[in-house]
């Protein structure tokens, strides 16, 4: 059985294709292989019978989004399935509608995108023009086409310049799962300042906005993480650089399923701020991470302050708390940093945690040379320690 053979076999089976994590793009996208055997192996006849399970797959998810509570969902798996169809069938126009299926996903008003002057190349002999944000997006899908693998991302050195990540704690409802999934930004060359996700990796993933007329503590649970990880991330963008940011999620097993479960709710929101901040760090430090790949972060990132480094960390709700530090566990990390004041009282005592006052404490804490730090102050209090020695303050003699 080819790989086109069992996309199709899950297409016709007549499940819904996202209980089967068919677009779901990570280790066992069925989508994936099927799209890149398309590409690089198979004949014209399943090439087309390829093309036909595109149409049949969009028709299935016609209403999705609908259904999940997420606005983006229908119009960026549109623009995923276009993209597909005009590669295998080299239909430029493909790019275009998948251009428009892109911005019709987009929430509140479309950012204005300067042309650059060295635009990059467009894979698989494209000329299509990057001068509009659907274009980006369709680029992303491009590059993934033609550098990434099924669960294995591109590297630098293919049109990417800089690459960082952190952990992101997903915390079920009920009794399902909990762990740490990757947030990864990037930066490529385009047009400064430019904030946008990453579409094609993430497949499935649900990201749900909170009712209409919901109360304020739900629309704060339950925020919408993809506008509340666009601001922040454009709020740190360097629009000197001459590059752009994507960012997205990514599985750090194969057992994760991020597509069962909507990501809602701000508690990512300090994570997010930490690796804006790195990804641009990096660009001196190119060699290293600049985030300790074994640190967490849970905590919200209020609007207090117009330099973000000075706002003050928000607590999450102390409800998740459990279940956070017990995916930090699972993971394999070594420690979780929460906001000041965060509930409940006392804290799980494993993983270790410790409390960050604001954006900026949390940024010195998670940085990969924080653990030097703290040995090093260690080292210096223990050679105080052992030079100290407790004498009486000498006393003035009485005045005579």
């Amino acid at each position: 059985m080819t790989a086109i053979d069992a996309f199709l076999s899950i297409i016709d089976c007549g499940q819904a294709p996202y209980q089967r994590a068919t677009l779901c793009c990570g280790t066992g996208s069925a989508l994936w292989r099927a799209t890149r055997f398309a590409i690089h192996e198979a004949t014209p006849d399943d090439c087309g019978r390829f093309l036909d399970g595109l149409q049949r797959l969009q028709t299935q998810l016609v209403g999705l989004g609908e259904k999940k509570r997420d606005r983006t969902l229908d119009g960026r798996l549109c623009g995923l399935v276009n993209t597909l169809s005009a590669v295998v069938g080299k239909d430029e126009q493909g790019l275009n509608r998948a251009a428009e299926a892109f911005e019709d996903a987009w929430l509140g008003a479309l950012p204005r995108v300067e042309p650059v002057k060295d635009a990059p190349t467009l894979p698989f002999g494209f000329d299509f023009k990057l001068d509009r944000l659907g274009a980006w997006l369709v680029y992303d899908v491009l590059w993934h086409l033609q550098h990434s693998k099924p669960g294995q991302t591109g590297r630098s050195g293919d049109g990417l310049e800089i690459r960082e990540e952190t952990a992101f704690l997903v915390v079920s409802a009920g009794t399902g799962p909990n762990y740490a999934l990757r947030l990864v930004a990037e930066l490529l060359p385009g047009p400064p300042g430019l904030v946008t996700p990453d579409w094609w990796p993430m497949g499935l993933i649900v990201f749900s906005q909170p009712v209409p007329h919901a109360s304020a503590a739900d629309k704060d649970r339950f925020a919408d993480f993809v506008a509340s990880t666009q601001g922040l991330l454009r709020e740190v963008a360097d629009r000197q650089k001459p590059y752009r940011l994507r960012w997205r999620l990514e599985e750090r097993r194969a057992e994760d399923t991020p597509w069962v479960a909507p990501i809602t709710g701000r508690s990512g929101e300090a994570a997010v701020v930490c690796l804006g901040h790195a990804v641009y760090e990096r660009l001196t430090h190119r060699s290293h991470p600049v985030l300790n790949p074994s640190v967490a972060i849970t905590a919200t990132v209020p609007n207090d302050h117009p330099d973000v480094r000075r706002r003050r960390l928000g607590t999450v709700n102390e409800g998740t708390i459990p279940g956070k530090f017990q995916a930090v566990e699972s993971a394999g990390l070594r420690e979780v940093l929460v906001a000041a004041g965060q509930r409940p009282d006392p804290l799980p005592t494993h993983p270790s945690f410790t409390r960050v006052a604001t954006v900026a404490d949390a940024i010195m804490e998670i940085s990969a040379t924080n653990q030097y730090i703290r040995a090093y102050r260690g080292w210096v209090r223990a050679q105080f320690d052992d030079e100290w020695v407790e004498v009486d303050t000498p006393r003035e003699e009485a005045a005579k």
